[in-house]
């Protein structure tokens, strides 16, 4: 379980590390002031936002071969919330597939695990907003605002490789296409710095391994809706990381992310049944 988990963290991370960049790429857009909106989109989803549906899934191949896979839903509605996840990963010799539930009503927290038939029942802040990240405190704003200007700094001209496909009664509808020599060589040398670093660990890591120490991102497509309002309903991102083993194999990773937001203002969240669960303390 520790390892499934410690890959998927690594692989989740590279992730986020690609989303950054080109997200980043299209909020330099400078259409109807692409800059703001995206931001602010961004942060009304993370940080504002209170009712709304997300869902989302990824697919991540290893040389044309599926190994992981992760399906989500997360339903807010003020301080009540629910969230189902399913992971399915086959990067090793066993195949696994893990699912769970969670539920928050008021201050009370349940997560139910199906395999099992079990479930926790605790307690949380009532100080909480409720929103996705269910907090925006000092640290929290510091942090984004960080996230922001390293951002700017490694964008330069990428900003040029946007293309607005379509605008209709206020929907906004982007893609970016980024090839491998446009990548900023900080982001690659990041990658590098993080491969090595779980390389040279006493286990060896079935997947990071494969990439050696010297990964590159190969390319990166993605595309963004806007609604009317401007808040964010879609993001598609495919991207690749090439690398080699050392045993001198070309290895090629492909991640393909889609994350759908419906229902803003209307969403109401599953509620938690325990009747035939098995209550755990």
């Amino acid at each position: 379980m520790l390892r499934h988990k410690k890959h998927f963290v690594t692989l989740v991370c590279l992730v986020v590390g690609m989303l950054v960049l080109t997200t980043a790429v299209y909020a330099n857009y400078d259409d109807a002031k692409g800059y703001t909106n995206y931001k602010d989109s961004l942060k009304h989803l993370l940080f504002e936002a209170d009712n709304y549906t997300l869902n989302y899934q990824a697919k991540i191949k290893m040389d044309d071969e599926m190994i992981q896979t992760l399906i989500g839903n997360e339903k807010l509605a003020g301080k009540n919330r629910s969230h189902y996840e399913k992971s399915g990963d086959s990067s090793d010799e066993k195949s696994r597939v893990y699912d769970y539930y969670t539920f928050t009503e008021g201050n009370k927290y349940y997560s139910y695990y199906p395999e099992t038939n079990t479930y926790y029942e605790g307690k949380i802040s009532s100080d909480r907003s409720g929103s996705l990240m269910g907090s925006d405190d000092a640290t929290v704003k510091k942090a984004v605002r960080f996230t922001e200007l390293l951002a700017d700094t490694l964008i330069g001209d990428l900003k040029n490789n946007v293309i607005l496909e379509s605008s209709k009664d206020g929907v906004k509808e982007y893609s970016i296409h980024v090839s491998g020599n446009q990548i900023p060589e900080i982001v690659n040398a990041g990658l590098s710095l993080a491969f090595t670093a779980s390389n040279s660990e006493d286990y060896e890591n079935d997947v990071t391994s494969k990439f050696g120490n010297e990964p590159y991102i190969d390319n990166v497509n993605m595309r963004v809706t806007l609604d009317e309002k401007g808040r964010l309903i879609n993001n598609e991102l495919e991207a690749s990381l090439v690398g080699i083993d050392q045993n001198g194999k070309k290895h090629k990773g492909t991640m393909e992310v889609t994350v759908d937001i419906t229902d803003y203002e209307s969403t109401k969240a599953d509620v938690f049944d325990p009747e035939g669960k098995v209550k755990e303390n």
